[in-house]
């Protein structure tokens, strides 16, 4: 019985840290992207750990190799952007006329 709980009792622990780490992400001190832990396009590089928040208010835009999801959503979402302030900018332009 006593085994079966430390069991659990570790489990727990292991799932609580993993939860933790999960918004963890690496930057280098020159780059312009965040990364996870195994990204080959930091590997044997310094790298300082950070939160994914703190690293998305900090300006710093997802991996597009270990991140695909993220970057892939992230450069839509740029692009909307883009094209939301063209439009506008046409539409000031038309009624300046």
């Amino acid at each position: 019985m006593k085994k079966l709980f430390l069991i659990g009792l570790c489990l727990a622990f292991l799932s609580m840290s993993t939860m933790a780490l999960a918004g963890e992400v690496f930057v280098t001190e020159h780059g312009k992207k965040y990364h996870k832990a195994d990204c080959s396009l930091i590997k044997n590089k310094d790298v300082t750990a950070m939160d994914e928040k703190e690293a998305i208010e900090q300006g710093y835009e997802p991996c597009r190799r270990c991140l695909k999801d993220k970057y892939t959503k992230a450069k839509s979402e740029k692009q909307a952007v883009k094209t939301a302030k063209k439009s506008s900018r046409k539409s000031t332009s038309k009624k300046k006329k």
